[in-house]
């Protein structure tokens, strides 16, 4: 696994995050509709689903909730691990780069205001730090 690699965990991890809450949404949503029975279907003789059917969404969206609590420990973990390994390095502004682009998720252009300098510069100070950092 390449530093950049490493250092990119957090905004995959915050991704999935994000995916599996526009999911359970969904599920929430689904959860609070009311179906009616269909009639023109040929009826057929069998075991008949004797649940609400919105039962089944709510189950979905409990198993999702769940797994969004546990990527968010796993979350918080990963930062607090990324953080430590940043603070390693001497250069301050190395650190604050990495700490803006991979733990804030910041654009280039809002790196490079924060840390008064051009665009290019932040991208080369990125490709430094990148290179002496020690994971």
């Amino acid at each position: 696994m390449t530093n950049k690699e490493y250092l990119s965990q957090v905004y995959h991890l915050e991704l999935k995050i994000k995916q599996l809450q526009l999911r359970s949404e969904e599920f929430e949503r689904l959860s609070n509709t009311v179906t009616s029975s269909n009639y023109d279907g040929i009826r057929v003789d069998g075991t008949h689903n004797q649940e609400a059917p919105y039962v089944k969404w709510i189950v979905k969206k409990s198993e999702v909730d769940n797994k969004i609590a546990d990527l968010k420990k796993e979350l918080e973990r990963l930062k607090v691990e990324i953080l430590q390994v940043i603070e390693k390095m001497e250069n301050e502004d190395y650190k604050n780069l990495l700490i803006m682009r991979y733990l804030d998720t910041q654009t280039w252009e809002k790196i490079a205001e924060n840390l008064y300098c051009s665009t290019s510069t932040a991208k080369r100070w990125h490709k430094n730090a990148l290179n002496i950092l020690i994971i």
